[in-house]
């Protein structure tokens, strides 16, 4: 690498320059020039791509919140409304519920559960 500085044009000078290279080691390779911008932005082309993916995907999750905030607002506005609505008609709002499972208080073959009961460490124990 080699670094140039100049106060004149920079393409004014990348062409005697790769000659006077070229002349000095015919055998060394020769990159195309770049610009210190230009290479600044060569440098960060990774983190500004990660940068805009991220963004691109925080405003789909944006848009994906608020749409299923909506939707669980206006759930509730319906219910509100379809109760306020059979309150006024002198119906009764019920709401369907899955049955509850019975509960079983000890084991199936019958014999009565062990409960585990908890009981804190002495602070020597720590």
């Amino acid at each position: 690498m080699l670094a140039v500085r100049t106060t004149a044009s920079a393409e004014s000078l990348v062409q005697p320059l790769l000659a006077h290279l070229q002349a000095a080691q015919p055998d060394l390779p020769l990159t195309p020039a770049l610009s210190g911008s230009e290479q600044i932005n060569f440098t960060l082309f990774p983190q500004r791509l990660g940068a805009q993916i991220a963004a691109v995907l925080g405003g789909v999750c944006l848009l994906l919140a608020a749409i299923g905030l909506y939707g669980v607002l206006t759930l509730g506005a319906v219910r509100q409304m379809r109760d306020a609505l059979g309150a006024q008609r002198g119906e009764v709002a019920a709401r369907r519920l899955a049955p509850r499972p019975p509960r079983h208080e000890g084991r199936p073959d019958g014999r009565p559960a062990r409960r585990i009961i908890m009981k804190p460490f002495p602070a020597s124990w720590v």
